[in-house]
């Protein structure tokens, strides 16, 4: 029996996509950093600094460098120092200028701690370039993608560049952090721009454009936009946060209930897990005015 186990183990082995011991993060200098970054949590900083700083040499690659960096950001972060850090997150961005996705971490953080700084103007200004960068990196890409073809014919082999963030994401996440920080209007921008990128996808900027609404009290765009992201994103766990924001602006406009389209969706879903958390999302709701 135990011969069959160890066989079984060792089939199983050779049908992994890939096997844990050769992942990327397992190596050392990942280990290390992942080590940096829970001192820096756990609020050691002299002893990150330190196992950073030993780290660095071996960091060759622009990208490694950029997250040892950026790790010295998260620590500046967390000692109040949200200028220095801000100033850390730019110099990370710039050793991955030229990396198609290593780009898009720095710039989140600076744009973050900008906004934390009350730096609104340059937040903003970050914020918008990152996402005409990531337009820019999705044309870029799909020029070499029509080449493809033609290399192969004429060479027999062909390189291809890493799949760069979608436009639509990037500018998603820029205007979450806006929202976050209570600045609608940049938020609305954002959001927005992605609709304007994917004009049938793009259903967490519906919502985020929903909740604008509802937050300035019209209640007619909440509820169209917060609808529409929900029956955009097919009642994926994804529009789930829809489902508090419809019921809010269904209520301001003397509205009771759900529309059709979701009580219909209640009725034949409500057993399986998504199901499950939007009956509890649309039950709490509820209960706050005691419907």
């Amino acid at each position: 029996f135990r011969n069959q186990l160890m066989s079984y183990e060792d089939q199983f082995k050779k049908w992994r996509k890939r096997i844990s011991d050769t992942h990327p993060d397992k190596g050392s200098f990942s280990k290390q950093l992942r080590r940096a970054h829970d001192l820096i949590q756990e609020r050691k900083y002299a002893k990150a600094l330190k196992l950073l700083d030993e780290q660095a040499p071996g960091a060759a690659s622009p990208l490694k460098k950029s997250k040892v960096v950026g790790l010295i950001g998260d620590s500046l972060v967390k000692r109040g120092k949200v200028d220095e850090a801000v100033l850390a997150y730019r110099r990370a961005g710039d050793f991955t200028a030229d990396h198609p996705r290593g780009w898009l971490r720095p710039v989140i953080a600076q744009v973050k701690h900008q906004l934390r700084g009350s730096n609104f103007k340059d937040a903003f200004e970050s914020a918008r370039l990152g996402v005409a960068r990531s337009l820019k990196e999705e044309r870029k890409f799909s020029a070499r993608k029509k080449k493809l073809e033609q290399e192969i014919a004429e060479t027999g082999e062909v390189i291809i560049m890493s799949r760069p963030h979608r436009s639509s994401v990037v500018a998603t996440r820029f205007g979450h952090l806006f929202l976050k920080e209570g600045e609608l209007e940049a938020a609305k921008f954002f959001f927005e721009k992605v609709i304007q990128v994917n004009p049938r996808g793009g259903c967490r900027a519906r919502l985020g454009i929903a909740e604008i609404a509802l937050r300035s009290q019209d209640y007619d765009q909440a509820h169209s936009w917060s609808l529409d992201g929900i029956v955009n994103g097919k009642f994926q766990a994804k529009t789930l946060s829809g489902w508090p924001i419809l019921i809010a602006a269904r209520r301001g406009l003397e509205e009771p209930g759900l529309p059709s389209e979701l009580l219909q969706w209640l009725r034949e879903n409500w057993k399986t897990g998504v199901g499950q958390r939007a009956l509890q999302h649309t039950v709490e709701e509820l209960r706050k005015v005691e419907d």
